[in-house]
């Protein structure tokens, strides 16, 4: 497994890039192409500024129109915002937040996102395509993929991006969850917002809200081995590995594959 620490460029929206991973042919990805996120309706103008210096070409939203709507993003110097909503007309882990004051939300939020995560494969994956095709048919220039947190739909977008790179699967599993050390401090944040909120529901004060009552609220800020692990599990038996999965699943050649890679991967 490698050591590699991701790279977080901001980390209130989770945006961090997936440069410098070690392929298996000893290469490295190349810094500065791809990055990964979450919303950003709300960026400082010091936030801001990191973004525009990224020198970002294209931003793909996997956002449902309604997310969009509601939390519009930026337009970047010299970028093209392009939506793809690979959420099948469902609300997702949206759903799932209606249910977080539930005494066993979190038991039933792991059993739903595991099977979200599943459903990627066996019933969505038509829908990220057009993501995938943005991204292979032009190669070496920075793109950003982001959904509302930068943690779900954006984490399986990066996992097929480093599996084609064939990054191991030890590093790409690292990426995914370092999700949860990277929004940390934006998850406690919203858990003692949220604390404060179901005190004030309840009449009672903050410190009298049981932990159990954010277990739910915990499980949705954050991700777990269990739920990319479903859809990895789902590709292994459907498609046999992350190079089937590209090309039968997503009808991505091995001659598109060369051509995008020799511009994304470096050599020492």
């Amino acid at each position: 497994m490698s050591e590699t620490t991701p790279i977080v460029h901001w980390a209130h929206t989770n945006l961090r890039e997936l440069g410098g991973y070690p392929t298996a042919d000893g290469g490295a990805v190349r810094r500065g192409v791809f990055f990964r996120g979450g919303r950003m309706n709300e960026l400082s103008a010091e936030a801001t500024a990191v973004y525009e210096g990224l020198g970002l070409r294209r931003v793909i939203d996997l956002r449902r129109p309604d997310e969009i709507a509601g939390a519009p993003t930026p337009a970047f110097p010299g970028a093209e915002n392009l939506p793809v909503s690979v959420s099948s007309g469902d609300g997702g882990f949206a759903e799932m937040a209606n249910r977080i004051d539930d005494p066993e939300a979190a038991t039933k939020m792991a059993e739903g996102a595991v099977q979200y995560y599943r459903r990627i494969i066996t019933d969505r994956l038509p829908l990220y395509v057009p993501v995938f095709d943005a991204i292979v048919d032009n190669p070496a220039e920075p793109v950003l993929f982001h959904c509302t947190a930068g943690k779900d739909r954006t984490g399986f977008v990066a996992a097929c991006l480093l599996g084609w790179l064939d990054v191991d699967d030890d590093t790409i599993m690292a990426d995914y969850l370092a999700t949860n050390t990277v929004r940390a401090g934006y998850a406690e944040e919203r858990l003692a917002q949220a604390r404060r909120q179901f005190a004030a529901e309840r009449g009672v004060e903050p410190e009298e809200i049981p932990d159990t009552a954010m277990d739910g609220l915990r499980f949705l800020l954050g991700v777990d081995e269990s739920m990319l692990a479903a859809s990895i599990e789902a590709m292994r038996s459907t498609f046999g590995d992350w190079h089937g999965l590209r090309r039968d699943g997503l009808g991505i050649s091995d001659e598109r594959l060369a051509t995008w890679r020799t511009a994304v991967v470096d050599h020492a």
